[in-house]
């Protein structure tokens, strides 16, 4: 699950948010727990405009997600 996430992250940073999306889905459909894979598609929907979207992933990370300190970080990124 892990790798899925780092390989969206530099996916999403080097600007192929939609490869992103696929590879954070991939993780999540493994573990829906992990916060930083909702936390980080929901930046990748961001960086595609989509505030609305990308602040109800953000939601879904506090709310179901399991590490604590990422949790923190999203519940700030949410409008």
């Amino acid at each position: 699950v892990r790798l899925y996430n780092d390989r969206a992250a530099i996916k999403r940073d080097n600007g192929d948010t939609e490869g992103a999306k696929l590879d954070y889905m991939r993780g999540l459909s493994i573990d829906s727990t992990y916060t930083q894979l909702w936390g980080g598609a929901g930046t990748a929907i961001f960086k595609e405009g989509e505030v609305d979207i990308a602040c109800n992933f953000w939601r879904k990370a506090v709310k179901t997600g399991t590490a604590e300190d990422s949790k923190k970080y999203y519940q700030k990124m949410i409008l």
